[in-house]
């Protein structure tokens, strides 16, 4: 562990490797099923629709939203095979013992890729549509949903399995990492203005239509239609995920930005678990989009029933998306710096 903020910097996992690719080459049998088969059957009036993972994307894409399918295709589909993919790539050579081009690169890819693979992000959007829909049609689970939640649980265990360790082993030791400050290594020091959390939440982000009535809906607005149906736990969940978390996570990142600039030596270990919480809660609040995204492949029935997606969720997706990257960008090693120069202006006086 490391002795200034206590994170786990090595855990010993015997057979990494073998195992991390057994289960890696199941996971990629499931993404086939999940993808392959229907995922949700919505019924009402006599008539039904079938959606599959990619049913939203398309439908995203028809209704005019390119950049919220192109966000959902990457998040869902594309990272996560990607993702899949590079590890196979590196592990399976490292068990036959042979050695490829470009396994390091690829390696460290996977770790890049790790926070923008929202697989189970998405099936918390599927927990809160088939909520939402429950009471207004019949729902029905295909066989791709049960392979997409085997799918998510697998790759959970495959990285639970993995040891990054055992696999840079294998490569070749990396040179010894000098003692660098967040300052050397040139940290880019901002954060993406989120002026953008207004438009998300004042703006609809889906305008429901029930045979030929319907009104646009805001986030709020839809809590409180959860909240009036005595859906209380999900109401809660919304609210948590899309309303509260992206306001601290702004407020969080601005209190560290002004912390680092004024060189502050303020318990830097609670500043350091403070932003590690806001750089693993930031992919949760994409629960709203993937929500819309499963709603309107589902409920597309023309006068009967529609959803259509608000210029609002485009607002919502993009602060999350900045808020994501504004995390990655900063460097927690500046919260230390202080502490640092605190240190070596000390040991000059004694000297």
């Amino acid at each position: 562990n490391c002795t200034r903020c206590g994170a786990a910097l090595y855990r010993h996992k015997p057979d990494s490797i073998d195992r991390a690719l057994t289960l890696t080459l199941a996971a990629l049998i499931l993404f086939v099923v999940a993808n392959s088969f229907p995922f949700l059957t919505f019924k009402l009036e006599g008539r039904a629709t079938t959606s599959t993972l990619m049913t939203g994307v398309i439908q995203l894409y028809q209704d005019g939203m390119w950049p919220l399918a192109a966000l959902v295709l990457g998040a869902t589909i594309l990272v996560p095979l990607a993702k899949l993919l590079a590890t196979v790539y590196v592990l399976l050579p490292l068990r036959l013992g042979r050695r490829i081009p470009g396994l390091a690169p690829v390696f460290r890819a996977t770790e890049i890729m790790h926070p923008w693979a929202m697989m189970e992000v998405f099936l918390l959007g599927v927990i809160v549509a088939y909520v939402k829909l429950s009471d207004l049609a019949t729902l029905e689970l295909g066989i791709a949903l049960y392979a997409f939640i085997a799918l998510i649980l697998i790759m959970i265990a495959a990285e639970v399995a993995l040891d990054p360790r055992e696999v840079w082993d294998c490569l070749g030791r990396q040179a010894a990492a000098g003692s660098l400050t967040g300052k050397d290594c040139g940290s880019l020091v901002s954060c993406h203005a989120c002026i953008l959390y207004i438009p998300a939440n004042v703006l609809p982000v889906m305008t429901v239509t029930s045979f030929g009535r319907g009104e646009p809906d805001t986030i709020l607005s839809g809590v409180k239609v959860l909240i009036a149906a005595g859906m209380w736990p999900v109401a809660l969940l919304v609210f948590f995920a899309s309303i509260t978390v992206p306001v601290l996570k702004i407020v969080a990142m601005v209190f560290l930005l002004i912390s680092v600039q004024r060189r502050s030596r303020w318990r830097p270990r609670d500043r350091t678990v403070l932003y590690r919480v806001v750089e693993s809660v930031g992919r949760w609040s994409m629960v709203d989009i993937f929500m819309i995204s499963i709603l309107v492949a589902l409920v597309n029935l023309g006068a009967i029933a529609s959803i259509l997606p608000g210029p609002g969720a485009i607002a919502f997706a993009a602060v999350v998306i900045l808020t994501m990257i504004a995390a990655m960008t900063f460097d927690p090693r500046l919260i230390w710096d202080a502490q640092e120069s605190s240190r070596d202006e000390h040991q000059a006086v004694h000297a």
